[in-house]
């Protein structure tokens, strides 16, 4: 089963970061923005220069892909939120998506956090291996991407 998600996943990612476009946001931008306006982060200046050092690109990112913006009805998927919709470098976007598997907090009310959290690192896991990316790889940008979410959702832990 979880092998099955994360091989749909990961060939409907594959089918949106072969596309190259550049009418759309930077992923730099959107990383920037909210790392200035992270209130409470220390490393400001370190993750702004890592960021700057990250490489550019015109891959089609869909900035919010996991598992709960694919809908598979009778054999078809669809991805859908494509609201952070941007271009870069095409590593940033298989970060953002580990990032929000694996990373994003789970609501307080949930039981068995040990079992959940097992079960998201495992799906990351199969992920990586199917886009074929080391976490090695995109540690930078997991680095900045956790960085600036502490901007994009300042009331998240």
């Amino acid at each position: 089963m979880q092998r099955d998600v994360q091989y749909i996943c990961s060939k409907l990612h594959k089918q949106i970061i072969e596309n190259k476009i550049n009418d759309v946001p930077n992923y730099k931008d959107f990383l920037r923005d909210n790392i200035q306006n992270a209130q409470s982060l220390k490393e400001r200046e370190e993750m702004l220069c890592m960021l700057d050092k990250l490489p550019n690109g015109s891959t089609l990112c869909h900035g919010d892909f996991h598992p709960g913006n694919i809908f598979i009805h009778n054999g078809q998927t669809t991805v859908i939120d494509f609201m952070n919709i941007c271009h870069g470098h095409f590593l940033y976007d298989i970060a953002r998506t580990i990032f929000l598997v694996e990373y994003t907090p789970l609501p307080v009310e949930i039981k068995e956090k040990e079992k959940l959290l097992k079960f998201r690192k495992t799906l990351a896991d199969l992920y990586l291996r199917e886009m074929n990316v080391t976490r090695k790889i995109i540690e930078d940008y997991l680095s900045v991407i956790i960085a600036a979410r502490m901007g994009e959702c300042p009331t998240e832990k």
